[in-house]
């Protein structure tokens, strides 16, 4: 995303911010789309195309849900151990244990709505029900919804770290820098961005498997 300063000052045009979203918006549109295709979801690619925009919308929404109840949480615990911090001079080790408490309790958070998308994406539920779907789903399966994320991100950054050498390697042998706007640079963004689609299917697909153990449909 844009940042508002550079936008502010003019470094960034005052359209990227809309840009940024609207890729986003196509991202999880597609995201979707896939997730609707490894559940099998009848009908035509164009209407699943149509049903996954409108289950994006709804999924953030509860993404907007979800931050209006974490944000108050984190702004009082920043202005708690702000305060603390300015009156001692110091980050003392209690302030340290309560933001790394806080840290591991999103973490938690996040790991428990692992199943939110597809779960709003599979289920013609609102953004509130969808927080409370995803939080159902993920009951008594936490070891597995552990290692699924553990292994996605992993596994996404193993590649993409591969891609970026090999390809960078021979852009550059090929072309020279592979770094800026050059041809070599140009081929091995096009290569990370091909393979970045290709793990994004991947991860999708497994989201959605997941979720039909989840919900007893597989």
């Amino acid at each position: 995303m844009a940042d508002v300063s550079a936008v502010l000052s003019g470094r960034v045009p005052p359209w990227a911010p809309l840009l940024s979203y609207i890729l986003l918006f196509v991202q999880f549109v597609g995201s979707s789309t896939v997730i609707l295709l490894a559940l099998q979801r009848k009908g035509s690619l164009g209407g699943l195309i149509v049903t996954a925009a409108r289950r994006t919308v709804v999924i953030f929404l509860a993404f907007l849900l979800l931050g209006l109840i974490v944000t108050p949480v984190a702004i009082v615990l920043a202005l708690v151990l702000g305060s603390d911090a300015a009156a001692q001079g110091v980050v003392t080790p209690g302030m340290a244990r309560a933001v790394s408490f806080f840290v591991l309790c999103f973490l938690l958070l996040v790991l428990r709505l692992f199943l939110l998308i597809p779960a709003i994406v599979a289920e013609p539920i609102g953004p509130w029900a969808g927080l409370r779907r995803g939080w159902q789903l993920g009951r008594g399966n936490g070891a597995k919804l552990i290692g699924t994320f553990l292994l996605l991100l992993t596994a996404g950054m193993l590649v993409n770290y591969a891609v970026g050498i090999t390809i960078g390697s021979a852009a550059q042998v090929a072309f020279g820098s592979a770094s800026g706007p050059t041809l070599g640079g140009i081929i091995l963004s096009l290569c990370v961005a091909l393979v970045t689609v290709a793990v994004q299917i991947v991860q999708n697909s497994m989201l959605a498997m997941l979720y039909r153990q989840a919900a007893g449909e597989g």
